[in-house]
Parts: C-alpha cells; structure tokens; sequence
C-alpha cells in the first residue's frame, strides 16, 4: 500500500535525521464507498500516522469514504463535491440464532460507527438516531460539511462567486 510506503519512509528519515519535518500527505477521496473493515483499517493508518495526512474529496465522499473523510489530520472539500453519510447496509440468512447473533454483531457496529462520526465532527447524537431510524441517506453540500466538522477548510480556501451561487442553490435548510 503506497501510504504505507510513504509514512515508512518518513519513519526512516525522521529516525536517521535529527531536524528532519515531516510533510504533509494528500490523500485525495472520490469513491462511492466500501467495506467498513477497510475503512477502518485506511483510518487507524492516518489517525495513527506521525506524518500528517490531509485528506481532500473532490468528486464525492459517499458512504465509507465520508468516513475516511471526516480522519485527515486536515480535511478540505472542493466546492463542487457530494458528501454521503448513512447507516450500515448489511444482511444475513441461516439459522434463527445466527441471525440474531448477525443482528447483534451489527448492531455493534453501527454503535462504534455513530461513536467515530461523533468524535470526528460537530454532528450530533440526534441526527445519527434520525438517520438509522428513518434508514435514509444523508447527502451534505460541501458548506454542510465546513458548518457540521466534516472538513476544516475548501480546497481552494474560498469557493469563486459562481461556485458559492451553485452551492447556496443546493443548500436545503
């Protein structure tokens, strides 16, 4: 994995050169999500990582990769990009036990999702409840994102007057 790769060789440079700094990687998001386990694995590596890593959605950041989002040690969207947030899709079939015991197991993992959106972001514990109970996708404007602690920061600092008219225009509030 090349982000591995990089931090590795940060590693070695930060170990071999006394005054060595650090810069920043880029980890550029435009997916429409995937497999919570490899999400958290992504996470654990840049929340873990000694060298910073921003993280920037251009495109969009749906379903996992709103999650890989919200971890940068800096996170910056582009004006025209489309945020993604919902519950856990899932199913299961066998006997009555393993199901219950699938429906637990996943009832868990919805817990420590809410609890990662909750220490990542200025979203509350009320939206989240909303979201799983009415089992609905969230789409957030990049504005949404900045306001609710998704992301720190546009790509660009400031959207240009065209892009602000474009995103005011898809606000729902």
């Amino acid at each position: 994995m090349a982000l591995l790769r990089l931090i590795d060789t940060d590693n070695t440079e930060d170990n071999e050169k006394k005054d060595y700094k650090r810069k920043p990687i880029k980890f550029y998001i435009n997916t429409n999500g995937g497999a919570l386990a490899d999400m958290y694995a992504i996470s654990d590596i840049i929340t873990n990582s000694k060298t910073p890593i921003y993280t920037y959605c251009t495109g969009k950041a749906w379903s996992a990769g709103a999650y890989l989002l919200m971890c940068g040690h800096k996170r910056f969207v582009s004006p025209h990009a489309s945020i993604m947030i919902h519950t856990l899709a899932s199913g299961t079939r066998g006997k009555i036990q393993e199901m219950i015991e699938d429906v637990q197991q996943y009832d868990q993992e919805q817990k420590l999702l809410e609890k990662y959106v909750l220490s990542h972001t200025k979203i509350k514990q009320d939206k989240l409840d909303d979201i799983r109970e009415r089992k609905f996708d969230w789409f957030l404007t990049p504005q949404e994102c900045i306001d609710l602690g998704v992301v720190d920061d546009w790509i660009a600092n400031e959207p240009t007057e065209d892009n602000k008219k474009w995103i005011e225009s898809k606000d729902v509030n």
